[in-house]
């Protein structure tokens, strides 16, 4: 598609005058779009003082002539036309010689400026059209076949990252399986371990309870036999003493059978108890560790509205900056591209300090 627009451009003694800083511009391709006497963000808004006198600077980094078409608060300024790698700085209309003045909209500044007829959204929007020349068939045949192979080698590029991207997936996915395969190994050897030492402790309590078993049985057994033999022994005493008052001092066998039944209760006694406590010492319930919760601070108050404003441009002064009228060029609209900024007030925004002197030179304001 080719448009026909004819253009303005700065008079050649002025073009050296104010270049754009390419540092602070909004760019968009290969075009800028800044204000030289703003306070700019990364989100397209610039701050502004009450009553500040800015100028408009553009840039183009493209190998062709440019076209500008150029908005201020929703009205149009005009076109202009930029040469391959140029940049200059607009600072007041064609046809007046006022320069633009940005004024908060409830100022007396503003309201003389027509803040109150300018719609909200358009109130400060500076918005910059980028159209560039339509190329020669030569040179439009070589930029279609260097468009072209950009975009496959962008298409490669992607496709590689795309594959580099499942491959790294991929592999976090294994790595995290294999990570989950030997959690839950380890949780099993684990498991399996206490299950071992609690069969294993079991064990070693039947063992002594077998043990002690055996030993009361052999105890009760020795009992049983030291009792036969001192009854045998006693009766061959009976049997050998003359004297008839030994039979009155021999212990009866009920007294023997009943403190031979007292010491095998005593044994069984103690090999109870000392099989609870090992019970209780293998079955003890580990004390639950101490959690410690941090204490989180209570949010702060929430920060003060911003005092920000909206505002409108209008003229003051008067500029020196001359333009001449340059022949039409065909324009491709198809790669045309709009930048915006917004002028914003900001009314903590100081003016600059005046020197001493006769002159009054603005001075930058104190560090």
């Amino acid at each position: 598609m080719r448009a026909l627009s004819p253009g303005l451009v700065l008079a050649g003694p002025l073009l050296g005058l104010a270049f754009a800083s390419p540092a602070a511009a909004l760019e968009g391709g290969e075009f800028s779009l800044t204000i030289q006497e703003g306070l700019e963000d990364d989100s397209g808004y610039v701050r502004m003082r009450d009553g500040q006198v800015f100028r408009i600077c553009l840039g183009s980094r493209f190998h062709l002539r440019t076209d500008v078409e150029l908005r201020l608060d929703g009205l149009p300024l005009g076109s202009f036309r930029l040469n391959p790698g140029q940049s200059w700085c607009l600072e007041r209309l064609e046809a007046v010689e006022g320069r633009f003045t940005f004024y908060g909209s409830g100022s007396a500044g503003g309201i003389a400026a027509g803040s109150e007829a300018a719609a909200p959204q358009d109130r400060g929007v500076v918005q910059a059209r980028f159209t560039p020349e339509l190329p020669p068939l030569p040179a439009r045949d070589a930029l279609l076949e260097a468009t072209q192979k950009a975009e496959a080698e962008e298409r490669q590029r992607r496709l590689e990252e795309e594959e580099a991207q499942r491959r790294t997936q991929e592999a976090q996915q294994m790595r995290e399986r294999l990570h989950q395969t030997r959690k839950q190994r380890l949780e099993a050897m684990r498991e399996w371990e206490a299950l071992l030492r609690g069969r294993l402790l079991q064990t070693e309590a039947d063992l002594r309870r077998l043990e002690a078993e055996v030993q009361l049985e052999e105890v009760r057994r020795n009992l049983e036999e030291a009792s036969l033999e001192e009854r045998k022994a006693a009766q061959r005493l009976e049997d050998l003493s003359p004297d008839p008052g030994a039979q009155r001092r021999r212990r009866p066998p009920a007294v023997l059978a009943q403190d031979s039944e007292l010491m095998l209760r005593e044994l069984r006694e103690r090999a109870r108890a000392e099989e609870r406590r090992r019970d209780a010492a293998t079955a003890a319930p580990l004390a639950p560790s101490s959690v410690v919760v941090p204490v989180v601070p209570s949010s702060a108050a929430g920060a003060p509205r911003s005092s920000l404003s909206g505002g409108v441009t209008g003229l003051t002064g008067r500029s020196d900056q001359r333009f001449r009228k340059v022949p039409p060029i065909e324009t491709e609209p198809a790669r045309a591209v709009t930048l915006e900024l917004r002028l914003i007030h900001d009314p903590n925004l100081k003016p600059p300090r005046r020197l001493p002197g006769r002159l009054h030179i603005e001075a930058p304001p104190p560090l």
